[in-house]
């Protein structure tokens, strides 16, 4: 075998281990969960250990909902030292992406007194990350639901944790 060949298999070996042990399933280690709030079907809860040689670098929680009202939405829960906790602009910021995005809009408030990042596409729906102390949680709902909808479905979840 080629010094060339032995070196990318090596590399591909590296990576494959790498990313398995990023993503290996687990149950997480943090008291924070998602749970199941009254009235809504909840679908089962996708959890991953983020783990790598150093040790145990966080969590990643996942579920799919769907509200008393009919709203469909995804929940995830990031939290630990590995994953990189969102840096959100001054409150009440409002912007968008400008004349050569997708016509996105985003804006900056506060959700049970954490700071948040909303996230609205007029193709894929709203995106709302939440700050809280050691995670952040998203909640991702197709397009429909006002602002204020799904920061009132991110308060449901907050309150179960």
């Amino acid at each position: 075998m080629s010094e060339y060949k032995k070196c990318a298999l090596t590399i591909a070996i590296f990576m494959l281990s790498t990313l398995m042990a990023f993503a290996s399933p687990g149950t997480a280690q943090a008291a924070l969960t998602l749970g199941s709030p009254d009235g809504w079907q909840c679908g089962g809860l996708k959890t991953v250990r983020l783990d790598a040689v150093s040790g145990n670098q966080g969590f990643w929680l996942e579920r799919d909902y769907r509200t008393g009202d009919g709203v469909s939405l995804k929940a995830i829960l990031m939290g630990g030292k590995g994953p990189v906790m969102l840096n959100v602009p001054a409150p009440q910021t409002e912007s968008s992406d400008g004349l050569l995005g997708a016509g996105r809009t985003y804006r900056t408030l506060t959700a049970g007194g954490f700071p948040a990042l909303l996230e609205r596409d007029q193709f894929l729906g709203l995106s709302l990350a939440v700050i809280i102390p050691g995670a952040v949680l998203t909640v991702e709902t197709p397009p429909g639901p006002a602002d204020e909808e799904i920061t009132d479905i991110a308060l449901v979840l907050l309150s179960l944790m």
